[in-house]
């Protein structure tokens, strides 16, 4: 068996991964953490995991992994960028849910995360976890950044035409809407449901923080610069994700 560990398990992506991972067959479901509901069991957080998993949520530290083979960072950005080069000196691989390990440049973090990377010779050796372009590297890699949401529709959608003469790769667009879920379980204006309910909201329209992500992806499934028109939204809806993709066909 697989000895799973998961930080941030509360969280609506933690909670996904623990609904996945409870009814694998190969893994077991060692260690949970929370800092929010420490000392909770997490049945008690979730009542619907009642009877399926009873695990005591514990504060994160950079130990308390030292028994897993495998370890999911699903926390806020930023939040695990110092914890990740502890937990690593454990072999264990870790799965990274958050953004901060997704960009090869370092130098493209100050300008969309507006933070400097605190441990920049990871990222190298950091694959992105997009499985249907990645797949051989994610098999042997100890980190696994996991791809965005609006990235992974994005770049599945356009990735069979980036190596074709079909069509015009200068002037490609994305109209992606979002579940409200997508915004994570914390509370906001936003997505409290009297603002959210009955509305279309376009969002981060000159700089949302995905764009690099694509560009990076796309620029080397076509082995040239590419550069990507995107336009998210946030539709009144728990959960699920739409991408209209736009390129001009040269013949």
């Amino acid at each position: 068996m697989i000895k799973v560990g998961i930080a941030g398990a509360s969280g609506y992506t933690g909670l996904e991964l623990i609904r996945l991972l409870a009814n694998h067959s190969e893994t077991e479901l060692s260690v949970l953490t929370s800092e929010t509901y420490k000392g909770k069991s997490i049945s008690d957080v979730f009542p619907s995991l009642n009877g399926i998993i009873d695990i005591e949520l514990q504060p994160l530290d950079s130990g308390i992994f030292k028994t897993c083979d495998v370890v999911f960072l699903a926390l806020p950005h930023t939040t695990g960028m110092d914890k990740l080069p502890q937990i690593i000196k454990s072999n264990c691989k870790v799965v990274d849910l958050s953004a901060d390990y997704r960009l090869k440049d370092a130098d493209a973090y100050p300008k969309w995360y507006a933070l400097t990377h605190t441990h920049p010779e990871l990222l190298s050796q950091t694959v992105y976890g997009l499985s249907e372009l990645h797949r051989e590297k994610i098999k042997s890699a100890q980190v696994v950044a996991n791809p965005g949401c609006y990235p992974t529709s994005v770049i599945l959608a356009l990735a069979p035409l980036m190596k074709t003469d079909w069509v015009d790769l200068t002037s490609i667009i994305s109209d992606s809407k979002s579940g409200v879920s997508g915004a994570g379980r914390k509370l906001s204006t936003t997505t409290h449901f009297s603002e959210a309910n009955e509305g279309v909201t376009p969002y981060d329209l000159t700089g949302h923080r995905h764009t690099p992500e694509m560009e990076q992806e796309l620029s080397g499934l076509a082995g040239k610069p590419i550069k990507i028109s995107f336009s998210p939204h946030l539709i009144p809806m728990s959960r699920g994700m739409l991408s209209t993709v736009y390129i001009n066909l040269k013949k």
